[in-house]
């Protein structure tokens, strides 16, 4: 799956999900932002974009590898890695 196509699904998951009541428009999320610092996710958020991910593509993502995941463009990688070929 493209670098492109990932960022859009994420993209979408994001403005179907009510973090917080948090509004964030489409023009925030790009691969460079910054989850926590840019939008202003917190942890909770954070793990709820991941659920919603793992759902999403079907996949699963540790909780190791969810504690590194800071920037979209680290979540597109993990997708990548473990989205079958």
């Amino acid at each position: 799956m493209e670098r492109e196509k990932i960022l859009s699904e994420i993209i979408e998951l994001i403005e179907k999900c009510d973090f917080g009541g948090m509004a964030i428009p489409k023009s925030e999320v790009k691969e460079s932002t910054d989850l926590l610092t840019e939008i202003g996710f917190d942890s909770l958020d954070k793990v709820e974009l991941v659920l919603y991910t793992e759902k999403h593509f079907n996949i699963i993502i540790s909780e190791e590898e969810e504690n590194s995941i800071c920037k979209v463009s680290e979540l597109i990688d993990l997708i990548i890695q473990k989205t079958p070929k």
